[in-house]
Protein backbone atom coordinates (compact mmCIF):
# COMPACT_ATOMS: atom_id res chain seq x y z
CA UNK A 1 0.00 0.00 0.00
CA UNK A 2 1.08 3.62 -0.98
CA UNK A 3 2.14 5.88 1.82
CA UNK A 4 -0.81 8.21 0.11
CA UNK A 5 -2.95 5.63 0.66
CA UNK A 6 -2.68 5.06 3.98
CA UNK A 7 -2.35 8.41 5.41
CA UNK A 8 -5.39 9.00 3.28
CA UNK A 9 -7.55 6.28 5.41
CA UNK A 10 -6.29 7.65 8.71
CA UNK A 11 -6.53 11.03 7.66
CA UNK A 12 -10.32 10.19 6.92
CA UNK A 13 -10.67 8.48 10.39
CA UNK A 14 -9.59 11.37 12.37
CA UNK A 15 -12.00 13.51 10.38
CA UNK A 16 -14.42 10.99 11.21
CA UNK A 17 -13.35 11.48 15.11
CA UNK A 18 -14.34 15.01 14.94
CA UNK A 19 -17.30 15.29 12.66
CA UNK A 20 -18.99 12.48 11.49
CA UNK A 21 -17.59 12.48 8.43
CA UNK A 22 -17.46 9.48 6.05
CA UNK A 23 -19.74 6.70 8.00
CA UNK A 24 -16.47 4.77 8.65
CA UNK A 25 -17.08 4.20 12.43
CA UNK A 26 -19.74 6.19 13.49
CA UNK A 27 -23.00 6.96 11.51
CA UNK A 28 -22.64 9.64 9.04
CA UNK A 29 -23.99 12.89 9.83
CA UNK A 30 -22.94 12.44 13.37
CA UNK A 31 -21.13 15.61 14.76
CA UNK A 32 -18.95 15.02 17.83
CA UNK A 33 -17.52 18.44 17.97
CA UNK A 34 -21.39 19.98 18.06
CA UNK A 35 -22.42 16.88 20.59
CA UNK A 36 -19.55 18.72 22.56
CA UNK A 37 -20.67 22.26 21.63
CA UNK A 38 -24.50 21.80 22.96
CA UNK A 39 -23.83 20.06 26.94
CA UNK A 40 -23.11 22.98 29.24
CA UNK A 41 -20.33 22.76 31.82
CA UNK A 42 -21.98 21.28 34.35
CA UNK A 43 -23.63 18.25 31.89
CA UNK A 44 -20.03 17.96 30.98
CA UNK A 45 -18.76 17.83 34.13
CA UNK A 46 -21.53 14.84 35.43
CA UNK A 47 -19.78 11.72 36.23
CA UNK A 48 -21.51 8.67 34.07
CA UNK A 49 -22.64 5.95 37.04
CA UNK A 50 -20.67 3.00 36.68
CA UNK A 51 -18.04 4.64 34.54
CA UNK A 52 -16.23 7.26 37.18
CA UNK A 53 -15.80 9.93 34.51
CA UNK A 54 -17.01 12.26 32.39
CA UNK A 55 -17.28 13.72 29.31
CA UNK A 56 -14.61 16.14 30.24
CA UNK A 57 -12.55 13.47 32.04
CA UNK A 58 -12.69 11.38 28.51
CA UNK A 59 -11.99 15.03 26.24
CA UNK A 60 -9.20 16.18 28.93
CA UNK A 61 -7.55 12.43 28.31
CA UNK A 62 -7.48 12.87 24.64
CA UNK A 63 -5.87 16.09 25.25
CA UNK A 64 -3.27 14.60 27.55
CA UNK A 65 -2.28 11.97 24.48
CA UNK A 66 -1.95 14.38 22.42
CA UNK A 67 0.60 16.11 24.17
CA UNK A 68 2.20 13.18 25.00
CA UNK A 69 2.71 12.34 21.21
CA UNK A 70 3.56 15.92 20.32
CA UNK A 71 7.38 15.33 20.69
CA UNK A 72 7.74 12.35 19.17
CA UNK A 73 6.20 13.60 16.12
CA UNK A 74 8.87 16.29 16.54
CA UNK A 75 11.70 13.75 17.21
CA UNK A 76 11.58 13.99 20.80
CA UNK A 77 10.79 12.11 23.75
CA UNK A 78 7.77 11.18 25.66
CA UNK A 79 7.37 13.71 28.44
CA UNK A 80 6.88 12.79 31.89
CA UNK A 81 2.12 13.55 32.21
CA UNK A 82 0.08 12.82 35.36
CA UNK A 83 -2.54 10.59 33.88
CA UNK A 84 -4.38 9.94 36.83
CA UNK A 85 -4.92 14.23 36.65
CA UNK A 86 -7.25 13.47 33.45
CA UNK A 87 -9.52 10.99 35.14
CA UNK A 88 -10.52 13.17 39.05
CA UNK A 89 -13.46 14.83 39.54
CA UNK A 90 -14.07 18.46 37.81
CA UNK A 91 -16.75 21.02 38.08
CA UNK A 92 -16.63 23.23 34.57
CA UNK A 93 -17.74 26.13 34.28
CA UNK A 94 -20.05 26.89 30.98
CA UNK A 95 -16.82 28.99 29.99
CA UNK A 96 -14.32 26.48 30.35
CA UNK A 97 -15.61 23.68 29.24
CA UNK A 98 -16.32 25.63 25.65
CA UNK A 99 -12.90 26.44 26.24
CA UNK A 100 -11.71 22.84 26.49
CA UNK A 101 -13.74 21.61 23.43
CA UNK A 102 -12.66 24.45 21.52
CA UNK A 103 -8.90 23.19 22.25
CA UNK A 104 -9.83 19.71 21.97
CA UNK A 105 -11.15 20.79 18.02
CA UNK A 106 -7.39 22.15 17.15
CA UNK A 107 -6.34 19.08 18.01
CA UNK A 108 -7.45 17.44 14.61
CA UNK A 109 -5.35 19.96 12.53
CA UNK A 110 -1.93 18.72 14.61
CA UNK A 111 -2.61 15.05 14.15
CA UNK A 112 -3.54 15.20 10.77
CA UNK A 113 -0.29 17.30 10.18
CA UNK A 114 1.21 14.57 12.15
CA UNK A 115 -0.20 11.61 9.81
CA UNK A 116 0.96 13.75 6.49
CA UNK A 117 3.97 15.01 7.83
CA UNK A 118 7.22 13.52 5.24
CA UNK A 119 8.81 12.46 8.99
CA UNK A 120 5.93 9.51 9.27
CA UNK A 121 6.81 8.62 5.78
CA UNK A 122 10.71 8.21 6.67
CA UNK A 123 10.04 6.38 10.21
CA UNK A 124 7.60 3.35 10.11
CA UNK A 125 7.22 3.74 14.44
CA UNK A 126 5.74 7.20 13.58
CA UNK A 127 3.32 4.85 11.30
CA UNK A 128 2.59 2.73 13.88
CA UNK A 129 2.19 6.18 16.30
CA UNK A 130 -0.16 7.38 13.66
CA UNK A 131 -2.29 4.39 13.55
CA UNK A 132 -2.27 4.13 17.70
CA UNK A 133 -3.48 8.21 18.02
CA UNK A 134 -6.60 7.41 15.41
CA UNK A 135 -7.46 4.37 16.89
CA UNK A 136 -7.30 5.53 20.35
CA UNK A 137 -8.89 8.81 19.29
CA UNK A 138 -11.71 6.82 18.09
CA UNK A 139 -12.05 4.75 21.27
CA UNK A 140 -12.48 7.30 23.78
CA UNK A 141 -14.89 9.08 20.72
CA UNK A 142 -17.24 6.20 21.27
CA UNK A 143 -16.96 6.57 25.47
CA UNK A 144 -17.39 10.35 25.02
CA UNK A 145 -20.50 9.89 23.37
CA UNK A 146 -22.04 7.57 25.58
CA UNK A 147 -21.41 9.87 28.38
CA UNK A 148 -22.66 12.58 26.51
CA UNK A 149 -26.05 11.14 25.88
CA UNK A 150 -26.31 10.34 29.50
CA UNK A 151 -25.20 13.95 30.93
CA UNK A 152 -27.81 15.77 28.23
CA UNK A 153 -30.45 14.30 30.26
CA UNK A 154 -29.56 15.18 32.99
Amino acid sequence: MSNETWKKHIVNAINEAYDGTGGIYLDSGTNLLAELGALDGTQASTVLPGAGNSVANQVRHLLTTVRMHEPQFNGGDYPELDWGADWSEIDLSDAEWQELVKTFAATRETLIGWVTSPTVEENDDYVGAALMVATHHAYHVGQIRHAAGYAAQQ
